[in-house]
């Protein structure tokens, strides 16, 4: 029987153990922890600027306050998916500005000083920021009155002071790169010797005889590239195979379609909802609560409308349902709605109260029509800051462009009458301009039916897009192999990481992040695209600077197979001295081709032929021309006639010189900035 001492003993051991494997267990656990905490933050790097490293959170953050600045500017509460991803874009360049191009620009000696600042915003050189967004809208140019009265409210207004600091960061961007442009648009110069040779490329005209050879018409077998020429050509050439991260991708659709019992159970559907439709006592409301698509409320004349239609609102058929007729997927059927007369075209101006003002917008009426100036009431009561530049002038409008309660409340008055009416948006104290003489036009009640697949066709497409994921195995080969084996279409296409778009598809955002997610090889599970299935695979990664030689051996072959047979060619063509000799060798025509100058880049009948056109340009007249590597073909040719057209002098020719490299210094720059840059972008993984 154990003793206490020995129990107490043996429990410090037991104690001690515990302990230690508890703190073992501990210390394992931080580190994988730590571990799957770094590796969870690397996954969620939306990309490194300059060794920084761009969180999600942190890009999130610059998005979320360009979307504020963008509401405020635009007026609005929420963005398209097209504007979300113009901002998201603008986020990341801010970043990239940010980290990468203001740092480096600074390192260059290229500030823009306090004192510099103020003097771009009220000094004698406005800023093209300033100058551009406070314009008055009567005159069309910079206003600092505008200015003045936005600058009062950056204190007290928390939008205003988010505005002013976006644009001050503009403000400061725009003259930095506008001072880097000038600096290196200094260094252009063109010598005379430039534009002499200028003049002499420009007015020098030539005709020739040519005679193509299409590479096609010399069998492959005749020539022979080998691993190493293409090796070689890739290592002397590599800089034409840079690459953006990309990623090769195979995809096929499933298309989700109704099937024959989802069109006989819709038919039935629909031919219940057109006697109810005739029924109705309120057509309109009727649609509205039965449609499937939009409400249309529009007033039309009889000679707006379709034939059955204008027959049913106007004519003897008034009052009938028109259709059901089926068009495509979509049933649609319209009745009469109202019949009212109504003007084409309305003029109006107003000043806009907040809700609640009705005794202020009752005082403004008498004020107005007692002879009160209503441009200068406007300017000093009303909210609608946009009809505020005009004197609150609307202009004319159709009464269907306007929200209904005003629009219907100027139908109802004459012209000259001075009235409020209430909206959403709140009091209007309106003026009638103009008013068309009213005709009969009609409101008709259209009711859409979308013949959808039903949940057991949809089951049934997904259980074959399933059994295909199955049949592939999960990799490309097997997925390629199932296409076969099924019949299928296979579409091909080459994704970069900045590609938000793809051919064929309309929302592929899904398949696009899938692919930068994922691993060469995989197939993909079942993405609802364009309310289709799709299965894709990743047949490869490029995610290095430069695409490999194994990535780009096809293309190079092409290459020097292309310098192959024109050496077959010149061999064939050995000793012959005629451009007449050529084509009966080569069992080709001659093609007279005239007016080429070394600016041409098409010749007629050939095509674009840039190699073909400077041989010629630089060509002897009378001369035979050795073999020329063309961009389709062979081309040996002989200049018949070289003209002088002294169109083009020295003067003119520096000035075109001068203006051409101007032209292209802010995308060049762009690109060499960039390509100096070192920016890892992996926003297409999260947006």
């Amino acid at each position: 029987m154990a003793t206490l001492n020995d129990l107490r003993t043996k429990g410090g051991i037991i104690v001690t153990v515990v302990i230690a494997l508890a703190l073992i267990a501990f210390l394992l656990g931080d580190l994988f922890n730590s571990g799957t905490n770094m590796a969870n933050s690397r996954k969620m790097r939306v990309g490194e600027i300059e060794g920084n490293k761009i969180g999600y959170m942190e890009f999130l953050d610059e998005s979320d306050r360009m979307n504020n600045i963008y509401q405020i500017m635009w007026g609005v509460s929420s963005f398209t998916a097209d504007q979300h991803d113009m901002l998201n874009d603008m986020a990341w360049n801010e970043l990239v500005m940010r980290y990468s191009y203001l740092p480096s620009f600074e390192n260059l000696g290229f500030k823009v000083s306090e004192a510099e600042q103020v003097d771009m915003i009220n000094g004698v050189y406005t800023s093209p920021v300033i100058a551009s967004t406070f314009v008055d809208p009567e005159t069309g140019v910079y206003s600092t009155e505008y200015l003045t009265n936005f600058l009062a409210n950056v204190s007290i207004a928390p939008e205003a002071a988010l505005m002013w600091d976006y644009m001050k960061e503009q403000m400061v961007q725009e003259r930095i790169s506008s001072n880097y442009t000038a600096l290196v648009e200094g260094g252009f110069y063109t010598t005379s010797l430039e534009a002499k040779q200028g003049v002499a490329d420009a007015n020098n005209l030539f005709k020739a005889q040519v005679v193509a050879h299409n590479y096609s018409q010399v069998a492959d077998s005749l020539v022979n590239v080998s691993s190493d020429e293409i090796r070689a050509y890739y290592n002397e050439h590599k800089e034409l195979f840079r690459q953006t991260p990309s990623r090769d991708v195979e995809y096929v659709v499933f298309d989700l379609l109704p099937s024959d019992e989802d069109y006989a159970e819709a038919e039935a559907e629909v031919a219940k909802l057109a006697e109810e439709f005739a029924a109705a006592e309120d057509a309109m409301q009727f649609a509205a609560l039965n449609t499937m698509g939009q409400v249309d409320r529009y007033y039309y004349k009889e000679s707006e409308l379709p034939t059955q239609i204008a027959a049913a609102a106007f004519g003897a058929r008034k009052g009938e349902v028109v259709g059901p007729e089926l068009n495509g997927d979509v049933y649609t059927m319209s009745r009469l709605a109202e019949l009212k007369m109504m003007p084409d075209s309305l003029g109006a101006s107003h000043i806009l109260l907040p809700a609640g003002e009705q005794e202020r917008a009752d005082s403004l009426v008498e004020v107005i029509r007692k002879g009160g100036d209503f441009a200068a009431l406007s300017a000093e009561f009303s909210i609608d800051s946009g009809a505020n530049a005009t004197g609150g002038d609307l202009g004319h409008f159709a009464p269907e462009q306007m929200i209904d309660a005003f629009s219907n409340a100027c139908v109802e008055h004459k012209q000259g009458d001075v009235f409020t009416v209430e909206s959403t948006y709140g009091i209007h104290v309106v003026k009638l301009t103009y008013k068309s003489t009213p005709v009969q036009k009609a409101q008709i009640a259209t009711i859409t039916y979308n013949v959808d697949p039903s949940d057991v066709t949809e089951q049934g497409v997904y259980n074959n897009v399933n059994n295909f994921i199955t049949a592939t195995g999960g990799t490309t080969e097997g997925f390629r192999q199932a296409v076969s084996d099924n019949g299928m279409s296979q579409r091909s296409v080459r994704i970069r990481n900045t590609d938000r778009t793809i051919n064929g598809l309309t929302e592929p955002k899904e398949l696009i992040r899938w692919s930068f997610n994922n691993k060469a090889g995989e197939v993909s599970e079942p993405m609802q695209i364009d309310g289709n299935y799709v299965v894709a695979t990743i047949v490869e990664e490029r995610d290095e600077e430069y695409a490999t030689v194994q990535q780009v051996a096809a293309e190079i072959a092409d290459q020097l197979r292309y310098k192959a047979k024109t050496a077959y060619v010149a061999e064939q063509v050995k000793g012959l001295s005629t451009i007449e000799q050529v084509a009966e060798k080569l069992g080709g025509e001659i093609v007279e081709v005239d007016d080429v100058n070394f600016n041409s880049y098409y010749i007629n009948g050939l095509g674009v032929e840039p190699k073909l056109v400077g041989a010629i340009t630089k060509a002897e007249v009378g001369q035979l021309s050795a073999p020329i590597e063309g961009a389709t073909a062979v081309y040996l040719f002989n200049v018949t006639d070289k003209s002088d057209s002294e169109t083009v002098t020295e003067e003119s020719e520096k000035v075109r010189i001068d203006a051409n490299n101007v032209s292209y210094l802010s995308e060049r720059l762009n690109q060499a900035i960039f390509e100096q840059s070192d920016v890892t972008d992996n926003r297409v993984k999260f947006f």
